[in-house]
């Protein structure tokens, strides 16, 4: 296990995963928190799907990470947060090579495994559907898959969990090649989900649950290293082009 900017991943992050569209780096929350709050406060809907969030400060967001009981927590070693720098911006006090578009991470990996979940994908308003979930994306799978000889973490599978309400997700999930596992019923709770904009399962509460809380149902997916190797790696590139790392 390394601290690697703070955190406690399994393994070392190396300082930049580049394409020709975005960078990602890690996520310091002292540079990154408060342009990602002045951009996401106004916009609880980036999280009505999400078991975090909507933050009304940068403070929430420190205090978020900070958390050893959260999932982005910087202890936790099986996340790894990345700050998605749009290279098409111009440079900014977040990156000189861009904007802050958003966040992507790896979270629930497992080091004894090799595997590890995309999450978390929160890109910013301002760049939505542009293309920068999706270019994300495609490095974490090449930086992922690759093999420590080549720079990469030489993981064996990767897997994506989504509310079987988020369409823009599914979608995200099957361009870039996911497999449909299954189902998770009643996978997240939302307390008080009705007050944050949450969006749950559209089933009746549990019995005795508080009548403001909200429910998720997860959709899974899973990509495997041979699935990687016997095609996919190569359609990844010719969209996204080759990682630089």
């Amino acid at each position: 296990m390394v601290e690697t900017q703070g955190c406690n991943f399994y393994w070392p992050i190396r300082p930049s995963i580049a394409n020709s569209r975005v960078k990602l780096i890690p996520f310091n929350p002292d540079i990154h928190a408060s342009t990602f709050v002045e951009h996401a406060r106004d916009h609880p809907e980036m999280f009505a799907h999400m078991p975090l969030g909507p933050l009304e400060s940068a403070a929430d967001l420190h205090a978020l990470l900070a958390r050893p009981d959260t999932i982005l927590s910087r202890a936790n070693p099986n996340c790894f947060q990345f700050a998605v720098i749009d290279r098409a911006a111009p440079p900014s006090r977040d990156s000189p090579d861009g904007a802050l578009a958003g966040s992507i991470s790896y979270i629930y990996t497992s080091a004894p495994h090799l595997s590890s979940e995309i999450g978390f994908v929160a890109v910013l308003p301002p760049y939505q559907g542009k293309g920068v979930a999706s270019s994300a994306v495609a490095l974490l799978m090449q930086y992922g898959m690759a093999p420590p000889a080549r720079g990469g973490l030489g993981l064996r599978r990767l897997h994506w969990h989504t509310s079987t309400t988020n369409k823009a997700s599914q979608g995200l999930a099957a361009k870039m090649g996911f497999k449909t596992v299954g189902t998770i019923e009643w996978h997240f709770r939302f307390p008080k989900g009705k007050l944050k904009g949450k969006i749950g399962n559209g089933r009746p509460i549990p019995p005795d649950g508080d009548q403001d809380d909200l429910w998720r149902d997860t959709l899974v997916y899973s990509f495997g290293w041979d699935q990687w190797e016997n095609g996919a790696r190569q359609k990844v590139t010719a969209m996204f082009g080759e990682a630089e790392f």
